[in-house]
């Protein structure tokens, strides 16, 4: 997500389900990821705990819950963040809680 816009007021980069590339031109290409947003969806264990794993490598951001890859994005735009912090949020709505654990971070 492109957070406050830092990086040219994308929004949301890549839905659930989708590899988006942004290109030099600006150009967004979206293709399907094998499993869909539903399938995607169902294989996140409510009320228990999930893997998340999010790989950063240059300009390529892939996320995974569980082993699945939910989304992906490749960033060649003028726009992509080269810096900046890493952050965990979550966004407003009904009460919730969220707990993290084995939390680990680790330079490629």
């Amino acid at each position: 997500y492109d957070e406050a816009g830092v990086a040219g007021g994308r929004a949301i980069m890549a839905e659930r389900g989708t590899k988006v590339t942004y290109e030099k031109n600006g150009e967004k290409k979206v293709e399907k990821l094998p499993m869909s947003n539903q399938e995607l969806g169902a294989a996140i264990k409510k009320g228990d705990w999930n893997q998340y794993v999010v790989i950063v490598q240059g300009d390529h951001l892939i996320h995974k819950i569980n082993g699945n890859t939910t989304s992906e994005v490749i960033d060649h735009s003028d726009k992509a963040v080269k810096s900046g912090i890493m952050a965990l949020q979550l966004h407003a709505g009904p009460p919730m809680k969220v707990e993290y654990r084995n939390f680990r971070l680790k330079e490629l």
